[in-house]
């Protein structure tokens, strides 16, 4: 067993087919399949179910797979270790990011990190928060803009800023006394046009029910920017985290923090347990968390 007989088979695990592996490895489909059909025999199991179009893990193949990414991240680890302090700190940093944390990502320690490390160039990830943690699980991404609530297991997180939840609307959705206290109430939503991202679904409608408030859902829909441009056009109130509030300032829409502990909200910096981080990730954690 090598290590580029590793490498070859969790390309082929990540991309799906050995055609898809072999495009991204820059090499040709026969030797990465004799390499992978080597790899079989000698540790005499299956470990690709193979068909037409696709290829997936046998069991013995994902523990293999598991296995194989834990070997590869020491390996870089330790070249990274031999070469010491001076390594300079340059590459790509493949960042995971969900779009309502755009404000947060670009921060002053952007600006910073970019001053201090010019070589380091980004490639952004846009998603929802879970299948940023699949990428990261899969070594697709280095680092992940994440929101809670999410499964934490096997992650290791920096919490950054906790943060409200805003409801965001045309200015005549909220009475004069809410404008000039600058926070809403639950019981001011009632009956309100509201526009909701699903996955704050169940954390919304809980709150309400708890305080005996009906709510009208005039959408509900996948993606928090969806739920801002309906509030844009006037079609109701959407309710997101405060930052995300931030993406559509200067439109006209106004930005109102909702008095509920229950709809705060946090972004995090995530990466595997036990996940190699090249030099360029550590620098932007330091930057980032502290």
């Amino acid at each position: 067993m090598t290590l580029k007989q590793l490498e070859y088979f969790v390309a082929i695990v990540n991309a799906g087919s050995i055609s898809g592996a072999a495009q991204q490895l820059h090499i040709s489909q026969p030797p990465l399949s004799m390499q992978i059909r080597s790899l079989e025999e000698e540790l005499g199991v299956l470990l690709l179910e193979r068909s037409t179009r696709v290829v997936r893990p046998t069991d013995a193949g994902l523990r293999l797979y598991e296995k194989a990414l834990d070997i590869l991240d020491m390996v870089k680890e330790t070249g990274t270790g031999l070469t010491g302090s001076e390594t300079p700190v340059s590459g790509k940093l493949i960042l995971g990011t969900i779009s309502s944390c755009g404000s947060i990502l670009l921060s002053s320690a952007i600006d910073r990190f970019t001053r201090l490390y010019p070589d380091v160039d980004f490639e952004l990830i846009e998603s929802n928060t879970l299948v940023l943690v699949d990428k990261l699980k899969k070594r697709e991404i280095d680092l992940a803009f994440a929101r809670t609530p999410f499964e934490t297991e096997h992650l290791h997180c920096s919490y950054l800023t906790q943060e409200p939840m805003c409801a965001v609307g045309k200015k005549e959705f909220f009475s004069d006394t809410v404008l000039q206290n600058g926070i809403i109430q639950l019981a001011d939503l009632q009956n309100l046009p509201l526009l909701i991202y699903r996955r704050y679904e169940n954390t919304i409608r809980e709150a309400f029910r708890a305080e005996g408030i009906i709510i009208h859902v005039k959408c509900l829909c996948d993606d928090a920017r969806t739920t801002l441009m309906w509030a844009t056009s006037g079609l109701g109130i959407c309710l997101v985290p405060q930052s995300a509030s931030r993406l559509f300032s200067g439109s006209g829409m106004t930005a109102i923090p909702i008095d509920c502990e229950a709809f705060s909200s946090r972004v995090a910096i995530v990466y595997r347990e036990g996940q190699y981080l090249s030099p360029a990730a550590r620098k932007f954690l330091e930057i980032y968390c502290g």
